[in-house]
C-alpha cells in the first residue's frame, strides 16, 4: 500500500493505490489510526502512526504490507510552496527547451524562424514526432496571427506555455 493520510473531520482518510491480484485498484478506503487529530496538531503536522489495512475478505497480498513506519512531517508552509517549485520547473530563459506537454486550445507562445515570438493556441490533439534539438520529440500545432498554422517543438524551445513566467520572460526580452 502506497498512500498520503488526510484528515478531515477527526478521521483518517487515505488515498491509496493497492495491488490485488494483479489489478492497480485506486480510491480512498477510511481506517481507525488511533491518532489524536485534533485541530490543535493539523493540519500543521500529518502523522503516519501504525495504520491497519483493513483489506475485503481475502484481498491481501503477500506484496502489500500492513503495517506503515511511524513518519511525522514538519509545517506544512516549509514542505510545500508549489509556487516555488513551479518556478524551479519553469525555464530561465527564452530559447531554452522545456519538456512541456500541450492539449488542444492551450494558450500558447511560439517563436518563429525569424526568431519572433507570437501568441497563438495548440490547434488540433494530433501531434507530429520528428527529430529536436535533445533527441526524438512532439511538434504541436499552433495557429497563430489569426491563420497561420506551423508546427512547434518544445524541446527546440520554440513554443511556451502561456504562464506568468513565460510572460516575464518575454517582458524582460522586449517582446511584451
Amino acid at each position: 500500500m502506497n498512500g498520503t493520510t488526510l484528515y478531515i473531520n477527526d478521521e483518517s482518510v487515505i488515498q491509496m493505490n493497492t495491488r490485488l491480484e494483479g489489478t492497480w485498484l485506486a480510491g480512498y478506503q477510511q481506517y481507525d489510526t488511533g491518532v489524536n487529530t485534533s485541530i490543535s496538531t493539523l493540519p500543521r503536522q500529518l502523522r503516519w502512526s501504525s495504520i491497519q489495512a483493513q483489506i475485503p475478505e481475502g484481498g491481501e497480498s503477500s506484496d502489500t504490507p500492513n503495517d506503515l513506519n511511524e513518519y511525522e512531517s514538519g509545517p506544512v508552509d516549509e514542505r510545500f510552496d508549489l509556487e516555488a517549485a513551479s518556478e524551479e520547473l519553469d525555464p530561465e530563459d527564452l530559447d531554452n527547451p522545456w519538456p512541456y506537454t500541450f492539449q488542444m486550445g492551450d494558450s500558447v507562445w511560439i517563436r518563429t524562424e525569424g526568431g519572433n515570438w507570437y501568441s497563438g493556441k495548440v490547434s488540433s490533439k494530433s501531434v507530429k514526432r520528428g527529430p529536436t534539438r535533445q533527441g526524438e520529440g512532439l511538434f504541436y500545432p499552433v495557429i497563430f496571427r489569426r491563420r497561420i498554422r506551423k508546427h512547434f517543438a518544445p524541446l527546440n524551445g520554440e513554443i511556451k506555455p502561456d504562464t506568468p513566467r513565460t510572460r516575464t520572460l518575454l517582458r524582460q526580452a522586449g517582446w511584451l
